[in-house]
């Protein structure tokens, strides 16, 4: 049996990733979180020099195939009619252009010598409309997106005290880059129990339901 577009594209991408510097631990990660093997790299490298703790909510497998080929879906473009496929990892706007499900940062802590970690708000000033960073969150997610293949295209989820938060849904995976080490997260249930582990607030109801004005407030 011959390989899919997909596979093939998939392999490309795991061929240039160790070319960059990627271990196959890069590569077996990317295929379980549906992130970019180079972008899995890029992460790692980050959080390792930085000391810092990023978690990311995970894209569809099926993703994999497109980060690089296609833009990831914006913030703008998902004020749109967008119609997204799970399967495909493919979103697609009313006017038809076409999207790789993007990566949906979730919080982003320093991480103390002691191993505390200290959360660092990366969103907008205003929860009622879009606004502009503040300066620290503006440089660390400009710092972060000039090595990813698939940028973040927004703030963090657990920063955006708004009625519009989407909160964690049941099929949710994470990925958690840590100070050079990343770990798959299967479901929110785990992902609430490491947030407890590490004294990080975790901003969501037993439903999954943000918990409005529990802490910092903006826009992601």
């Amino acid at each position: 049996m011959g390989w899919t577009i997909g596979e093939r594209l998939a392999g490309a991408q795991a061929v240039k990733a160790l070319k960059q510097g990627a271990s196959q631990g890069d590569i077996s990660f990317s295929k379980l979180s549906g992130i970019d093997p180079s972008d899995v790299h890029a992460l790692r490298h980050f959080t390792l020099l930085s000391r810092l703790l990023i978690i990311v909510r995970c894209p569809p497998h099926a993703a994999l195939s497109w980060h690089g080929t296609m833009p990831p879906k914006s913030y703008g473009a998902s004020k749109k009619k967008v119609k997204s496929n799970d399967s495909t990892g493919i979103a697609i706007d009313d006017q038809g252009r076409m999207y790789v499900s993007d990566y949906d940062l979730m919080s982003i802590c320093s991480v103390g010598e002691n191993g505390a970690c200290s959360r660092i708000p990366v969103t907008g000033a205003n929860p009622n409309k879009a606004s502009q960073m503040s300066k620290q969150a503006t440089a660390l997610l400009t710092a972060i997106n000039a090595q990813m293949v698939s940028r973040f295209q927004h703030g963090c989820q657990d920063d955006w005290d708004h009625p519009d938060n989407r909160g964690v849904k049941a099929d949710d995976r994470f990925a958690v880059f840590k100070c050079g080490k990343a770990r798959y997260i299967p479901n929110p249930h785990e992902m609430e129990e490491f947030y407890r582990r590490h004294e990080i607030d975790w901003p969501y109801d037993r439903n999954g339901h943000y918990k409005l004005s529990w802490g910092v407030i903006g826009l992601a």
